[in-house]
């Protein structure tokens, strides 16, 4: 592994407060923003080898393309405040979210969310990602060295909050891929109408078989809900941007072996150069393997962009920043006293039902994660879901890889909002959340046979892929959702 030297950057943008909160009253809005470098680096906070996280597994990098990123924001109306926390990693466990906020210990925050843009080229912090499917990836240094710089930032951030504004778009990204995809993302696992342990007949009835519903094609989230801060009063500086999209940060694919936060790194740069202040790239519902991995990029002579590359990154993080920022440029009104509501879950209890799901965390591959064992391949871990309204815009916090189809419900049930945010793998990752009646209930028969790299005599394996092998199982859905809609419907009230 060569050792890349790894300067801790902080850029903070902080403000004094002044005339424009007497202006307005002392509930006007204030807001700071932050980015922080959580690159992994052996011998300085990650031990050797740093295992790459989001494909197969003994992925090691061997080098640094460009920084992985701890950014944020404070944002603080009407006497609510909330922090928002995006990291370039996997997943982040709910156990660690809970260590950052008792490192924070600030009684001032309403709400302190952390999610995770679920790239696929950095350090593995679930454990999923280790040397075998049997042993943890994870390294325990580098979950405390990102602790404390969160809880670092998020307490200098709220220390140093300055008078802003704050304006909402929507855009899209329909139309900027190339046939037979139209949009930056594609659908990379269109789930199979089956009849499990039985027959269609001729009149397509399911006999003898547990009838699973199928997709009817493709399903994407092409929107982009967006964000801006700027400074109240002189030069009305950007503080902070932030863009809300649906897609893995997979574009390198799994042959890459350096680290890198993927497109969102070009996203952040293209919007930066154009705006100033810090980017920000939050992952939505990227459910049903979403991602770039299937689309056609055209480059600027009318060729094809090559794909799994760092051009074709670049390519959709110029192409996304481009479109989302055109539709924050064209919004006029900016507003200086947006109300702010929260509600939260608390802890929650969830089952998990997925037979590997529950020998690794028997085991300790998912690190210091609790994980309690209840036997007859069932266990248990708490979770948490979150929503949060700012003026006209409304966020639902879901604890996982949401299916678009579970996040239009939510869309939907966001009664009054003008901008619709999913905040995916908020607070936690467990795995994909899709609809109950899509679950294939034979995925976790073969469980034991995939493990030892054996063929499996049930005839439906061939059609379990990632959305079922990283599902805790079919209740989790019907559960979340019915929290969800509570929440939502809090919020709203």
């Amino acid at each position: 592994m060569l050792g890349i030297l790894l300067v801790v950057v902080s850029l903070v943008l902080v403000g004094c407060s002044g005339d424009d909160d007497v202006a307005l009253g002392p509930d006007a809005l204030r807001a700071a923003a932050f980015a922080e470098k959580i690159t992994p680096e052996v011998g300085v906070n990650h031990s050797d080898p740093i295992y790459l996280a989001g494909f197969g597994n003994d992925r090691i990098a061997t080098g640094v393309h460009d920084d992985t990123w701890a950014r944020g924001v404070v944002i603080e109306s009407g006497g609510k405040k909330i922090g928002l926390v995006i990291l370039d990693v996997v997943g982040y466990f709910n156990n660690e979210v809970e260590t950052i906020r008792s490192l924070v210990d600030d009684a001032s925050f309403d709400a302190i969310v952390v999610s995770s843009t679920h790239v696929h080229e950095s350090a593995d912090t679930m454990g999923l990602w280790g040397p075998d499917q049997l042993t943890t990836g994870v390294d325990n240094g580098h979950l405390d060295f990102i602790n404390r710089t969160v809880a670092d930032a998020l307490r200098e951030a709220s220390a140093n909050l300055q008078p802003a504004e704050i304006r909402f778009a929507t855009g899209d990204t329909i139309g900027t891929s190339l046939p037979p995809e139209p949009d930056l993302v594609a659908d990379g696992e269109i789930l199979q109408h089956l009849c499990v342990g039985g027959t269609f007949d001729d009149a397509g009835t399911c006999v003898d078989g547990i009838e699973v519903e199928g997709d009817d094609g493709p399903i994407r989230n092409p929107f982009t809900p967006s964000f801006q801060l700027r400074r109240r009063g002189g030069g009305g500086e950007i503080i902070a941007t932030l863009i809300n999209y649906a897609s893995h940060p997979e574009a390198l694919g799994s042959d890459n072996t350096l680290i890198t936060s993927d497109f969102p790194h070009y996203m952040r740069e293209a919007l930066e150069n154009r705006f100033g202040g810090v980017a920000i790239y939050m992952s939505a519902d990227l459910g049903v393997l979403q991602g770039p991995l299937d689309v056609f990029l055209e480059d600027d002579a009318g060729g094809m962009v090559p794909r799994r590359s760092f051009e074709f990154a670049e390519r959709m993080g110029n192409i996304l920043a481009q479109r989302a920022g055109d539709a924050l440029a064209a919004v006029g009104d900016w507003m200086a006293e947006p109300s702010i509501a929260v509600a939260k879950s608390g802890p929650m209890t969830v089952q998990v039902t997925n037979p590997y799901f529950d020998l690794l965390g028997a085991i300790g591959v998912f690190g210091r994660r609790p994980f309690t064992r209840l036997g007859n391949s069932t266990g248990e871990i708490t979770s948490e879901m979150q929503a949060f309204r700012i003026g006209p815009a409304t966020f639902a916090v879901t604890p996982n890889e949401v299916d678009p189809q579970i996040a239009s419900l939510y869309r939907d049930r966001m009664i009054g909002a003008e901008h619709k945010f999913i905040v995916g793998l908020g607070n936690d990752e467990i795995g994909y959340q899709m609809p109950e009646s899509k679950f294939n209930p034979g995925c976790f028969l073969c469980v034991d046979a995939n493990l030892a790299g054996d063929d499996c005599e049930f005839d439906d394996w061939n059609d379990c892929g990632t959305v079922f092998q990283n599902n805790i199982g079919p209740a989790v859905d019907p559960m979340l959702q019915g929290v969800m809609n509570d929440l939502l419907a809090d919020i709203d009230s």
